[in-house]
């Protein structure tokens, strides 16, 4: 199958990196970063070709526009009034509404994916406009190349994009403080990784396989009067869940006014 992607940010290249593992999937790529595309053409030889607007939109079943929100209106200019078969955006706050206003009627897949899809863990969400259901399957199948997907009302979209998008940088800040404590302690930074790391993993994998609620595994964790609950205490004390939540409504409420 041919995949096209106009414009090449970072989740829209670590979709192609991941969908790039499965030898079936060609790929016609425009984007304005030469040596990307360059560095793309050497590894993936004759299944990558830098390709027009006009070559893309007719030749390939799903094309991504992979560029920020504040370029959407620009890119959606510069493809109207070309044919296409099914149009996928993954601009946050960016509806599908708004880009019909522009495009005129067309098959459109709105989805918010996140950054572990590179290593084909991602979880993405996605709402379906004029789309049959052979082409919504072939996208399932193509996507489930990254992780899980899902599929969700578009009022929900920009919800998800903090839940799941924004959300594994607040991890990633919180793990690196982890391992800068490690390192504080004598620990090497190749040490204090892998074990912070490895500690998370097997978090988030007894989390899914448990019943409970992740509070009351934590509290499971932490013995009266013990060295766990003198921290989740002071984290508590320094208002961590609600710091944690009103990062993410600022994220929301960013996402909001983004174009």
């Amino acid at each position: 199958m041919k995949i096209g992607f106009i414009g090449l940010g970072h989740m829209a290249g670590s979709i192609l990196h991941a969908l790039s593992q499965n030898g079936e999937y060609e790929f016609y790529v425009n984007d304005h970063h030469e040596d990307r595309l360059l560095a793309l053409k050497e590894k993936l030889g004759d299944r990558f070709s830098i390709s027009s607007y006009k070559d893309i939109l007719a030749s390939c079943p799903f094309v991504f526009l992979g560029v920020k929100p504040k370029d959407m209106s620009e890119l959606l200019f510069g493809i109207k009034g070309l044919p296409s078969q099914v149009i996928v955006s993954m601009a946050a706050g960016y509806s599908i509404e708004e880009m019909l206003d522009i495009l005129g009627e067309r098959k459109v897949i709105r989805i918010m994916p996140n950054t572990p899809v590179a290593v084909r863990s991602g979880v993405t969400f996605a709402t379906y406009l004029n789309v049959c259901p052979i082409e919504k399957q072939q996208f399932i199948k193509m996507m489930s190349e990254t992780g899980s997907i899902y599929e969700i009302d578009e009022e929900k979209m920009d919800t998800v994009s903090v839940l799941t998008g924004s959300t594994p940088a607040y991890l990633d800040y919180f793990l690196d403080a982890l391992i800068e404590f490690g390192k504080s302690k004598g620990f090497t930074e190749e040490e204090s990784k892998e074990y912070v790391l490895k500690m998370a993993r097997g978090t988030i994998d007894l989390n899914i396989s448990s019943s409970k609620s992740p509070l009351e595994l934590g509290k499971e964790v932490c013995s009266p009067g013990g060295s766990t609950i003198e921290g989740v205490n002071l984290l508590e004390e320094k208002g961590f869940r609600n710091m944690v939540k009103d990062a993410a409504e600022a994220s929301y409420q960013k996402t909001k006014k983004m174009k």
